[in-house]
């Protein structure tokens, strides 16, 4: 009998591989009810992404953030849920944990038709790239 993602699994993963690709977001404690046509990732508010893997489950947790999320954050997120979705089948398998490791690379790949997005992705990295550590330029001698 192969292992069940519960909640707090997917809780897990939203917190380890989506969140950190949207800056100052958190995921709500709890969860809103959702339809059997609900999308797996769409706009609640403009603050907040409610997200699912699959229709088969009955609510969507939310992610949340003071700034307004883009389109293209919902975008992410919607191809991010579909990657779980196709590797919810083997959960529980000890490669598992190495598919999640490649599931946001899959989900970004599936949104290269959104040139902006992309721009903005090269951009982040770019910043985080040149971001100090204690003090610590790029080269570590505060230059």
């Amino acid at each position: 009998m192969p292992k069940e993602m519960t909640q707090k699994n997917l809780r897990r993963i939203i917190q380890r591989y989506l969140l950190p690709m949207f800056p100052g977001a958190r995921l709500l404690p709890g969860r809103r009810p959702a339809g059997p046509h609900a999308d797996c990732a769409s706009f609640d508010t403009p603050c907040e992404i409610l997200v699912r893997p699959n229709n088969t489950w009955d609510h969507r947790l939310v992610i949340q953030r003071s700034q307004p999320f883009l389109h293209s954050d919902v975008m992410i997120s919607f191809h991010f849920m579909n990657v779980v979705n196709e590797i919810i089948p083997v959960y529980g398998k000890p490669y598992f944990e190495q598919l999640l490791e490649e599931a946001v690379a899959r989900a970004l790949s599936r949104c290269v038709s959104f040139r902006d997005l992309v721009y903005q992705i090269i951009r982040q990295l770019d910043r985080w790239a040149s971001q100090t550590y204690e003090g610590r330029g790029r080269n570590g001698d505060g230059s």
